[in-house]
């Protein structure tokens, strides 16, 4: 039985100066669907901060994990340039 993620925030504003790190602690999840080791939380953090496309993909990977629609609805939007690029709509 998985176990249930545990969402840390429902403010959805300002994502593109957010990481998936304000959103979800679960070390076990950070690892094995996005290959996040929690120990190096800063190099992610910087990482994230300065990739939109690869945050945009983890935030929105937690989101569908947690079938949070509004937080999917979200990232669309606020990274609708990524995401039109990556989906080519």
């Amino acid at each position: 039985m998985k176990k249930k993620l545990k969402l840390l925030s429902n403010d959805f504003t300002n994502l593109r100066k957010k990481t998936i790190f304000d959103f979800c602690e679960d070390k076990e999840w950070l690892d094995e669907e996005c290959a996040i080791d929690i120990a190096d939380k800063e190099s992610w953090v910087k990482e994230l901060s300065n990739n939109p496309a690869a945050n945009m993909n983890t935030l929105y990977d937690f989101a569908e994990a947690i079938k949070n629609k509004e937080f999917m609805r979200s990232i669309k939007k606020q990274f609708k340039k990524e995401w039109d690029f990556q989906y080519n709509e």
